[in-house]
């Protein structure tokens, strides 16, 4: 793994083909996540080479150091260029979401296995299962379901822009499969919930936003409203398009958190 690394950060330094060996070699599914999402940006292609470089336990003095050389100028010192970084054929859950005939042969098990998962995971039928456990299980066959269809899209692309459109909700999907599924089984086997997955802290907003009285409920109505304007507006203007991705996640949740504070009001 450290020769890969080290030869991906000396002779290509490539988006596409560093974001592959991260698929193969990292383990944080929502950093994955992230990447598959908001694609190349120089802010991720940094991250993703601090990533590997951790991965590689590359001294940072010795990783900036490599970085200050050129790629062309490594190749100039080599008699012969080292092969391209071609990842080890992916397992299931590091999918590459450029490569078509890799998203073809992993279907992964453990979303074939959603329809039986209430067998699989017995503490949802117990009355003191947490509830939210219950809401990521059927976020999780709704995650199986746009994944499985994306996936079969893949294959009735028209061109090249539409088949990544629908790789990348095929990797999208399936991290979350991933992360809702390691939420799972670590209650199974701990009986402790792990606390990973967004829905976690979206909860405790909610939580939040009812305890909340109603001035302080109406104050954060107004701060949601001007946020989700300014929003709004940054991606009309249309500057800096590498952050757009996270504009868009950040106006969603915005969103939801309104929904929630006038529905609270509502009710009052």
């Amino acid at each position: 793994m450290k020769n890969k690394i080290t030869n991906w950060l000396k002779y290509d330094r490539k988006f596409n083909t560093g974001l592959a060996l991260y698929y193969q070699h990292g383990n944080n599914l929502a950093l994955k996540k992230t990447f598959n999402r908001q694609g190349e940006n120089p802010f991720n292609l940094q991250l993703l080479q601090e990533e590997l470089r951790k991965l590689a336990v590359i001294e940072p003095d010795d990783f900036r150091h490599m970085l200050s050389i050129p790629v062309h100028q490594y190749k100039k010192e080599v008699k012969e260029e080292p092969a391209p970084v071609v990842p080890e054929p992916l397992a299931a859950e590091k999918i590459d979401p450029t490569d078509i005939q890799c998203l073809k042969s992993n279907l992964p098990d453990n979303a074939r296995k959603a329809i039986r998962i209430r067998e699989e995971f017995p503490f949802l039928k117990e009355t003191n299962c947490p509830p939210e456990l219950k809401i990521l299980v059927s976020d999780m066959l709704t995650a199986y379901d746009t994944y499985r269809k994306a996936h079969e899209d893949c294959f009735t692309a028209e061109n090249e822009a539409q088949l990544l459109e629908y790789a990348r909700a095929t990797v999208e999907n399936f991290i979350e499969n991933r992360l809702i599924w390691e939420e799972l089984n670590h209650y199974k086997t701990t009986g402790e919930i792990l606390g990973k997955h967004p829905i976690f802290e979206e909860l405790r907003e909610l939580s939040a936003i009812r305890s909340m009285n109603a001035t302080d409920l109406a104050k954060m109505k107004g701060n949601l409203r001007s946020s989700i304007t300014k929003l709004h507006k940054a991606l009309e203007k249309g500057d800096k398009p590498e952050l757009n991705e996270q504009r868009h996640e950040n106006l969603s949740s915005k969103e939801r958190l309104l929904v929630a504070v006038e529905n609270e009001l509502t009710s009052r």
